[in-house]
């Protein structure tokens, strides 16, 4: 038992030390997001490269524009009117995003290749 313990601890602080988020920077947003499928539970985003979004929740499509500004993402959605954006730090930890909004409010989304 003590063999084995000897051998964990080290194994465990290892994977520690490598699971950090990391806050990534506008040229790494820009090259991810085209990439990726950012999805929970029951919600998936896919982004373009010319800048559209589209988001899935519980089955329901909605439609958006992104870009990024000040090492931020940054999004808005078709409600009619003038377009509202809204800016998210993006933090990664592995096939893990977080997404920051400016209340400090932190979503979750795995990470799928396409």
């Amino acid at each position: 038992m003590t063999r084995l313990a000897a051998l964990l601890i080290p194994t465990l602080i290892a994977g520690s030390a490598l699971a950090a988020e990391t806050r990534l920077s506008g040229g790494e947003i820009t090259a991810l997001l085209p990439e990726i499928t950012a999805k929970t539970y029951d919600t998936f985003q896919t982004f373009s490269e010319d800048g559209s979004t589209d988001y899935r929740a519980s089955g329901r499509p909605s439609t958006g524009r992104w870009r990024v500004e000040d090492n931020r993402y940054c999004s808005t959605w078709n409600t009619g009117g003038t377009p509202i954006w809204t800016c998210y730090e993006v933090l990664r930890d592995g096939d893990t995003l977080i997404w920051v909004d400016p209340n400090g409010e932190r979503t979750v989304n795995t990470i799928e290749h396409k």
